[in-house]
C-alpha cells in the first residue's frame, strides 16, 4: 500500500465557505457560491473566529515579545502604534565615540539588522534614541533622525523590524538584562497594583499589571527602570487573523479544520431559514467538534499548585 508522503493538506476561506452551505443544504459541491453568501459567510466567520479567542490558551497563537524599558516609566503602550515592543530583535554596542546629532554610527555587528528596522541607542544619559536604519545597515550604519545627546563607545544598540499586536493577555514574564540573565517577575493584579504606595520608585522590575483595553494595551510596571539596557520578555496570546481574502488560509493548526467548518455552518444556518430540528443538529456537530479541537489544544505537560505566602 502506497501512502501520499505529503502532510501540507490545507483549506482557504472559499473552501470553509464552500463546506458550511454544502452542510447545510444551501449549495451542492458542483455549484460556485453566490457573491451574497459569501459575504454573510464571510461575517460570520471572522465572528466566530474572534468569540473564540475568549477561550484563550490557543498554543499556536502564544508568542514571546520583548518590550524595551525606558528608565522611571511605569507605563508602556503595547500595540501596534504603541511603544518600541517586538518579537524578535538584536543587540550590539557601539564601536566608537559618537557626538549629539550625529547621524554615522560605528557599530560592532550589523547582524540580523536590514534597512529601515527600527534602531535604538543607549546614550550616556541613560536613555535609549529610537529612530530607524537609513540604507543598508553595517560597521558603520546611518541612521534616519541625529542623536539626541553623546553615547560612547561600549553604549549597547537594539534593533527590530515590527511592533507586536495589542496582546489579549499576558501570562508571564521575566526582566533581562545585557547579558541574558533571567530573573521572573510577577505579574499581579489591578487592585494589587493600584495599593502599591510609590509606584515612580525606581529600581529593578519585580511586578507588572496589564489592561487589554481596545487599540493599544497598557503594561504598568513597578518599580518604574532603572537601567534602559534591561528588557522585559513577556508570553502572552496574539489575537486570531482575520479572513479578508477568499484565498486566506485559517489562523489555525489544520486539525480545527472541521471544527471550523461545523461552527460556520451552525451560525450560518439562521440567515437561511432552517428549522428548530436542523439547527439542533448542526448545534450538536459543532459542539463536538470544537470540544474536540480544544482538547487537542492543551500543553502535555504537568500542572503544580502551590500557595502564595506572600
Amino acid at each position: 500500500m502506497a501512502t501520499s508522503g505529503s502532510t501540507n493538506f490545507t483549506m482557504d476561506m472559499n473552501d470553509i465557505i464552500d463546506d458550511a452551505l454544502e452542510s447545510i443544504g444551501k449549495k451542492s459541491p458542483n455549484q460556485t457560491a453566490k457573491s451574497a453568501d459569501i459575504v454573510t459567510c464571510k461575517r460570520k466567520l471572522n465572528m466566530m473566529v474572534k468569540s473564540w479567542m475568549k477561550q484563550g490558551m490557543h498554543l499556536w497563537a502564544l508568542s514571546e515579545a520583548t518590550l524595551f524599558l525606558n528608565v522611571d516609566d511605569a507605563s508602556y503602550s503595547l500595540g501596534s502604534t504603541g511603544d518600541h515592543c517586538t518579537n524578535t530583535y538584536v543587540h550590539t554596542t557601539l564601536s566608537s565615540d559618537e557626538a549629539t546629532s550625529s547621524t554615522s554610527l560605528g557599530i560592532t555587528s550589523a547582524t540580523g539588522m536590514s534597512a529601515s528596522d527600527n534602531i535604538g541607542i543607549v546614550l550616556d544619559d541613560g536613555t535609549i534614541h529610537w529612530t530607524t536604519i537609513s540604507g543598508a545597515p553595517g560597521t558603520t550604519t546611518t541612521i534616519a533622525t541625529g542623536l539626541a545627546s553623546a553615547a560612547s563607545s561600549g553604549n549597547v544598540v537594539f534593533a527590530y523590524t515590527t511592533k507586536i499586536n495589542r496582546p489579549i493577555r499576558i501570562l508571564s514574564g521575566y526582566r533581562r538584562d545585557i547579558n541574558d540573565a533571567d530573573t521572573p517577575i510577577d505579574f499581579i493584579a489591578r487592585t494589587t497594583y493600584a495599593d502599591l504606595s510609590n509606584k515612580t520608585s525606581s529600581g529593578k522590575v519585580i511586578q507588572a499589571f496589564y489592561n487589554p483595553q481596545l487599540t493599544n494595551g497598557t503594561l504598568s510596571v513597578w518599580p518604574t527602570p532603572d537601567l534602559a539596557t534591561d528588557v522585559l520578555r513577556f508570553w502572552y496570546e496574539r489575537p486570531l487573523e482575520d479572513f479578508d481574502a477568499v484565498t486566506d488560509n485559517p489562523d489555525f493548526p489544520i486539525e480545527w479544520a472541521e471544527a471550523i467548518c461545523a461552527g460556520l455552518a451552525y451560525r450560518i444556518a439562521p440567515s437561511y431559514g432552517l428549522n428548530s430540528q436542523e439547527m439542533d443538529r448542526l448545534e450538536k456537530n459543532a459542539v463536538i467538534m470544537l470540544d474536540a479541537a480544544m482538547g487537542f489544544d492543551r500543553e502535555n505537560t504537568s500542572v503544580f499548585f502551590q500557595p502564595d505566602l506572600r
